[in-house]
């Protein structure tokens, strides 16, 4: 599969073919869809999990959903605490800050929205 194109849409309610910015989150994930597990920065001077205050066991899941996700070389499958049914964060109060600093409607939430088929405003429960 080539590049990813921001191009035009080709949608009869979207005449200047142009994906349009949205106005909510609601309805999305699109950008929790190939992360895998929550991006939290662990290294030798930060846990930022521990300083959003994830428990313990909370952590441990994402420890162990890294690991196999190392074994089986995948990076493209959906945030772990990413809900299907909802399309929303389970925990969404103690999120990453690389999500909280997320832009909706910037190039990256574009992108994302067209790399999952979110090509239009409307929500995808319609």
């Amino acid at each position: 599969m080539g590049p990813i194109e921001l191009g035009p849409t080709d949608t009869p309610d979207n005449p200047s073919g142009m994906l349009p910015v949205i106005e909510s989150c609601d309805d999305c994930g699109a950008c929790c869809m190939t992360v895998g597990t929550p991006p939290f920065v662990l290294d030798d001077e930060r846990d930022e999990a521990r300083e959003r205050g994830v428990s313990l066991p909370m952590r441990a899941e994402i420890e162990a959903r890294r690991r196999e996700l190392d074994v089986t070389g995948r990076r493209d499958v959906p945030c772990l605490w990413f809900d299907n049914e909802t399309l929303r964060c389970r925990h969404h109060s103690r999120r990453p800050q690389v999500c909280r600093d997320y832009a909706m409607g910037d190039w990256h939430c574009r992108f994302a929205r067209r790399r999952e088929g979110i090509d239009r405003a409307e929500s995808r429960s319609e």
